[in-house]
Order: C-alpha cells, then structure tokens, then sequence
C-alpha cells in the first residue's frame, strides 16, 4: 500500500501509478523486477485515478519497502485551493 490519505483513507494501488521511462506503471505491477526507483534530484510525479481532492488540508503517507532494509515511508502535507482561477 503505497499511498495513505489523512491518515486513514488507504488508496488502491491499482489506482496509483507513475511513469517509467515513458510508460504508465501502476504500484500493483511493482515487484523485484519491475522497480519503481527514486534518483536523487529527479521528480517523480505519482498519479491517482479517481476523485480530485476536496479544497483544504491534506496528509499524504507513500510508504515502500526497501530490500535489505525494510519499510520506510514519507510524510507530506498539501493545501488544495479552493479558488478555482
């Protein structure tokens, strides 16, 4: 499970993906072999089919599993606007 939204709100992974190298990859097609990698001073834009956020607050947890070292996860905030210009 990738994404987690305020905390709560657990987002399917076969809602979730990225790009690779020009191809559109969901977080269900990760494995061993098919790596999502992340390179120090590249973007990655992750992507979430469904519903847009509702204006406000919002708490975003990516969490991932590291060979050899186990899982660690990220924790972000982002301000959705409500002025829609």
């Amino acid at each position: 499970m990738p994404l987690k939204l305020d905390e709560s709100q657990e987002i399917s992974m076969a809602r979730t993906w990225f790009e690779n190298d020009g191809a559109e990859v969901t977080f269900d097609q990760v494995t061993e072999d098919n790596t999502l990698g992340l390179k120090m001073n590249k973007e990655i834009v992750i992507n979430v089919d469904g519903d847009q956020l509702e204006p406000g607050d919002h708490n975003i947890y990516f969490g991932c599993i590291i060979p050899g070292i186990g899982n660690i996860g990220f924790d972000f905030n982002d301000v959705i606007s409500s002025d829609k210009t």
